[in-house]
């Protein structure tokens, strides 16, 4: 199905019904948005993790999902995202051609700590550096 002349409204409450679809057709209902974003979060190793608020903000068509996490989006679900806010495209949902094994996952999970890891010291690091500036030009 092809639509043109949709505002940007109109794309994301498409696409956002196209993902309930599709999560419904796999798991047999929409998934919590807890549940959504774990998910997501172990299939998208090169992307920032997103939180739970943003699964349901995406599900309920009030955010877009950026251009990477469409192709993830995509992947998992099958799911065709528009290349242009004009037209959107809703194919047949088929099931993921990998399934996600426990195996995966956990490599996946460990990945994401780490990076998590790594992010929080460089920002604790950055804070050390910002109070000794601070504490040099504070008088007393």
């Amino acid at each position: 199905m092809v639509k043109v002349g949709l505002s940007s409204k109109d794309v994301r409450e498409e696409c956002a019904a196209s993902m309930r679809s599709a999560l419904t057709a796999i798991y047999g209902r929409v998934p919590s948005a807890e549940k959504i974003s774990a998910q997501f979060n172990l299939r998208a190793a090169d992307v920032r993790p997103i939180g739970r608020e943003t699964a349901r903000r995406w599900i309920r068509g009030l955010l877009m999902p950026d251009l990477k996490q469409r192709k993830i989006i995509n992947d998992w679900l099958g799911i065709d995202f528009p290349k242009a806010p004009s037209a959107i495209s809703a194919p047949e949902l088929p099931r993921p051609s990998k399934p996600l094994t426990e195996e995966r996952a956990a490599v996946l999970a460990k990945k994401l700590a780490i990076e998590n890891i790594d992010r929080i010291i460089e920002v604790l690091e950055g804070s050390k550096h910002w109070l000794a500036e601070a504490r040099k030009h504070t008088p007393g």
